[in-house]
């Protein structure tokens, strides 16, 4: 028991880890050639005259405390964890935040395409969204580790800022740009989102206060959960997650509407010269009701608990307990839940013709818990017409994070990419990396162009003078 409860605290802590991911990587921004840029600023329009793009994956993952080589160490050719019986955990404990935030999203472009009408260009997509959120105090990582001691005084532990939020929906996007004038473009996107699945957990109060003999919790909060099926009560009139029937869920089954926009424009103060900006994915989703509504009072006394992971407790018995401090009803209130908004500012200087660029991004993301920013540097390569290469350095709240690097291939309407913000370049012994986010982009598109016109000379010059003269 105490293996499967320590190997789930990792597992879970490794692959819920997100920090500042978005729905397309930073390092696209400047990618210009790649139809789907029009994601990171509906300001830019394609160069190609007709797109069509087929499904396309963005994963993103990372935290604001902790590097994966914190977690998972190589001691003697095994992997551990500070959560694994007699693992040191002390060093893990020092460099973790008062509040590791925790945030993930992964986006599943289904279909996309879009074409140029004169200076008018028009897109479409329909995408999957996930994104999910999670906060822990450090009190909890150390109550996991630690627990409470039994012979020393008695220790106390705020875990009230702990939250949980994940939410899932289906976007269609209408998007709309154009080329005002020869250095001027600006665009715009309605968004109209499908709410699936939308869980939070918040408390006003947590507390664990007391000595391994006994220790009393104090808390108060709530919780709310919504899914695109049916969750039926047990007997007691808790929700009975054990028996859910799959005919009862379905991705087809929206619990929400609402609405998103994006704006953006682009201006060439030179020739070589081109400043940007854009607000992307600022919006709602207005759910039609919550399927579960729970409320958490609790003010309960344990005997001869430690809590720590690997503290011989019998944490059945604890659920149990704490289960008579949840209260829940069915077919709660409707409800709004907001979107992660981004504000992105960015600049290109061009030489050689447009063959280099170098860029710079600053991406502010707003979080209805907490507002965050990114600034990229970038140098985009355009030596061939068939290759598009990026290469960039990112700056996450004021820390220095890894290389990201961009690939872009053309042959002919076949465009394909791949990108990351975060490659690791830095490793712990054991090839484990030292990264406190990664995110990867890749995608596949039929672009085509007409020809172009070829330029004559003037009129004048080229047709022969009428009879007569």
């Amino acid at each position: 028991m105490r293996f499967h409860i320590s190997a789930c605290i990792a597992i879970a802590i490794l692959f819920s880890i997100a920090g500042n991911s978005v729905a397309q990587t930073n390092t696209l921004y400047f990618m210009d050639k790649i139809p789907g840029r029009t994601g990171v600023n509906p300001g830019f329009i394609p160069s190609q005259d007709f797109y069509i793009s087929l499904p396309s994956v963005y994963a993103g993952m990372g935290n604001n405390s902790f590097a994966m080589s914190d977690l998972l160490k190589s001691v003697n050719g095994s992997t551990v964890t500070p959560f694994d019986k007699g693992a040191e955990y002390q060093s893990f404990l020092h460099i973790l935040k008062p509040l590791t935030e925790i945030k993930s999203e992964a986006t599943l472009s289904i279909l996309g395409f879009g074409f140029r009408k004169n200076k008018n260009y028009f897109s479409f997509g329909l995408s999957e969204k996930v994104v999910s959120s999670a906060s822990i105090p450090k009190d909890m990582f150390r109550l996991l580790l630690e627990g409470v001691n039994q012979n020393s005084t008695s220790q106390h532990f705020d875990l009230s800022s702990l939250a949980i939020d994940a939410t899932a929906y289906v976007e269609t996007s209408f998007g709309y740009a154009r080329q005002v004038t020869p250095r001027l473009s600006v665009g715009g996107k309605l968004k109209l989102l499908f709410g699936q699945l939308n869980t939070k957990m918040s408390f006003s109060q947590l507390s664990l206060s007391g000595t391994e003999a006994q220790t009393t919790m104090t808390g108060a909060g709530t919780m709310r959960l919504s899914v695109p099926g049916k969750i039926y009560a047990d007997k007691e009139g808790y929700p009975d997650f054990a028996n859910m029937h799959g005919d009862d869920f379905g991705p087809t089954k929206f619990k929400g509407t609402g609405l998103g926009i994006d704006a953006g424009a682009a201006y060439k103060l030179t020739k070589d010269l081109t400043i940007s900006a854009a607000i992307t994915d600022l919006g709602f989703i207005h759910w039609q009701k919550s399927d579960w509504e729970g409320s958490v009072k609790a003010n309960t006394t344990f005997n001869n608990m430690s809590f720590a992971v690997n503290g011989g407790n019998d944490f059945g018995a604890v659920l149990d307990t704490l289960k008579q401090s949840l209260h829940f009803k069915p077919n709660g209130s409707a409800y709004n839940s907001s979107l992660t908004a981004h504000v992105k500012v960015g600049a290109e200087y061009s030489i050689l013709k447009d063959k280099i660029g170098f860029g710079l991004l600053y991406d502010s993301r707003f979080a209805s818990s907490a507002t965050s920013g990114t600034i990229t540097a970038s140098a985009n390569l355009r030596p061939l017409s068939w290759i598009n290469l990026s290469v960039g350095y990112s700056l996450i709240n004021n820390e220095g994070s890894n290389i990201g690097a961009g690939l872009n291939i053309i042959a002919g309407p076949f465009n394909w990419y791949v990108i990351t913000d975060y490659l690791p370049l830095s490793y712990a012994e054991g090839g484990i990396p030292k990264m406190k986010q990664c995110n990867v982009q890749t995608g596949i598109s039929f672009a085509f162009s007409a020809p172009k016109k070829k330029v004559h000379k003037q009129q004048a010059e080229q047709t022969p003078p009428p009879p007569g003269n």
